[in-house]
């Protein structure tokens, strides 16, 4: 028993310090490039020279993207990785962790089939405006406007982190996002809300509507955080959930549940909030089997200054 219970605790603290050694490289890549992920994939894959001898379309002819309707989507796909216009995350990431394996296995025209109800889903949902939640939108985002372009990089990278994260719990786990227990749900809409907050701060652009959108944004994810305390608070009460076969690899998670805490921090304006909410979740979090999460406020890069260099003659 000693030895499991260590061997558990070293679990945990790796797991803490990895959580930590991600955010800080990823902060620290942010900082030093200048140039985050999403900004580089909207980046014309050639550039303005164009695709290089060998793999010109003249050059290659018809593909199978271009000659089978079942793979339309990935026609969409490539043509818009090349132009560096990507189709949504949100949306390519629901639909890699939606669709069953069995699916995936099973033929072409099945997989396309399951591609558009989920698209279809998607823009239904895109067409309709989640409700406001005044209660929990901070009163000044100021502070997000400072250094915009490293505040969007990292709710991103946050945004990431967390999808990850319940990938992975799904492998360890075979259940599929589809078949996520109750308690998890709320944490997998958590993304589609960073996502929007990273958008609007990527556009640059701040006027009264632009600080006003971005609020309501702050309020729908801080609604969604607090969906996820009230299952997760259901959860520990749970006898019978907590015998599932798969309940002790629920700490798979945690550092999904590092980066939400740190993006909350992030986006929240109010000091005390930020706090208490992170600390609910890390008493959640440890009675799963999760490590130690810190709570101090991440320090959010400042866009790197170009410095000014001699003219060459």
């Amino acid at each position: 028993t000693a030895r499991a219970t260590a061997r558990a605790s070293a679990t945990a603290t790796t797991a803490a310090y990895a959580a930590a050694a991600a955010a800080d490289a990823a902060t620290a890549a942010y900082k030093d490039a200048d140039f985050p992920v999403d900004q580089m994939l909207r980046q014309p894959l050639w550039h303005d020279v164009g695709p290089p001898e060998g793999l010109r379309p003249e050059e290659i002819g018809a593909t199978l993207l271009d000659t089978n309707p079942h793979f339309a989507f990935f026609k969409r796909w490539y043509d818009g990785m090349v132009a560096g216009d990507p189709l949504p995350t949100a949306l390519l990431r629901r639909i890699v962790t939606q669709i069953p394996r069995k699916t995936w296995e099973s033929s072409a025209e099945q997989v396309a089939q399951e591609i558009a109800r989920i698209e279809a889903e998607w823009q239904v949902e895109q067409g309709g405006v989640e409700p406001r939640a005044p209660e929990f939108e901070p009163d000044n985002v100021a502070q997000l406007f400072a250094h915009p372009r490293s505040v969007s990089a990292s709710v991103a990278h946050a945004s990431v982190t967390i999808s990850q994260s319940l990938q992975v719990f799904g492998v360890e786990t075979a259940l599929w996002l589809n078949d996520l227990p109750e308690f998890l749900k709320p944490l997998e809409a958590v993304p589609g809300r960073l996502d929007r907050i990273a958008e609007i701060l990527r556009a640059g652009q701040r006027d009264a509507d632009t600080e006003q959108a971005l609020r309501e944004e702050i309020g729908r994810l801080q609604t969604r955080v607090a969906q996820l305390e009230a299952e997760v608070a259901k959860a520990r009460a749970d006898a019978e959930l907590q015998r599932k076969p798969w309940f002790g690899k629920v700490e798979k998670i945690g550092l999904g549940v590092a980066a939400l805490a740190g993006a909350i921090w992030t986006v929240s304006g109010d000091d005390l909030a930020p706090k208490a909410r992170c600390e609910k979740l890390v008493e959640y979090w440890e009675f799963f089997g999760g490590g130690p999460l810190d709570c101090a406020p991440p320090s959010v890069p400042e866009t790197p200054v170009q410095p000014d260099l001699p003219e060459m003659r």
